[in-house]
């Protein structure tokens, strides 16, 4: 691991700790006055060359292309220098894809609870992983959550995920999530469309 690559996710890391602590924060209105401008100084201290696009200076996504490393090190679900991502473990290095996290309460739905759509946007990741196994670049068309019950705050989840089949253009996978228990909180399936190997490199535009 780079140096760079250490510093932003050491940063991304204490800016996940400060997001969770601010949701539920009890401190007083002089004190988040005070934390806001020096929120807003260092946001100033670190905003210069900002890039535009996590695919900006790297050669995109490819089939199991050597930079793909560099544009999801800051993905919205999984990206470790993303500091609104949750902290995920992928390991997709088998025929299955297993992702596990623990999510805070920043990402609180239901009381105790973590919110439907946190789970839908992993799913999606971990169905489109599953998907790729088929070995082309591809783009969501639907995805399907069943939420069985509820998903508590503060456990490990355990994501598991596979290629389904495939039909022409469109490829099926799903997957589930589970606590430490293995009981399984919530399943979806997906159906994703197959596109130009090019669609996610720098500056592609949007088709199908």
């Amino acid at each position: 691991m780079s140096a760079s690559i250490e510093s932003t996710r050491r940063a991304a890391a204490a800016t996940r700790r400060l997001i969770e602590t601010l949701v539920n924060t009890a401190a007083d209105d002089h004190e988040l006055r005070s934390v806001a401008g020096e929120i807003d100084d260092i946001v100033d201290r670190i905003a210069k060359g900002a890039r535009r696009s996590r695919y900006e200076g790297t050669d995109g996504l490819s089939p199991g292309g050597e930079g793909n490393a560099a544009v999801m090190e800051s993905h919205t679900v999984v990206g470790p220098s993303n500091p609104i991502a949750p902290f995920m473990i992928i390991d997709g290095g088998g025929d299955r894809v297993v992702a596990t996290v623990t999510y805070g309460h920043q990402y609180e739905g239901p009381p105790g609870c973590v919110h439907g759509g946190m789970l839908a946007a992993a799913f999606d990741l971990v169905l489109a992983l599953g998907a790729a196994k088929c070995g082309r670049m591809l783009v969501t068309g639907t995805l399907s959550v069943r939420y069985r019950r509820p998903t508590p705050l503060g456990i490990e989840l355990r994501f598991d995920g596979g290629l389904d089949g495939i039909d022409g253009r469109k490829v099926r996978s799903s997957a589930t999530v589970s606590g430490p228990d293995g009981e399984i909180t919530a399943e979806a399936e997906g159906i994703f469309v197959v596109v130009d190997d090019d669609r996610y490199r720098p500056g592609a535009t949007p088709r199908s």
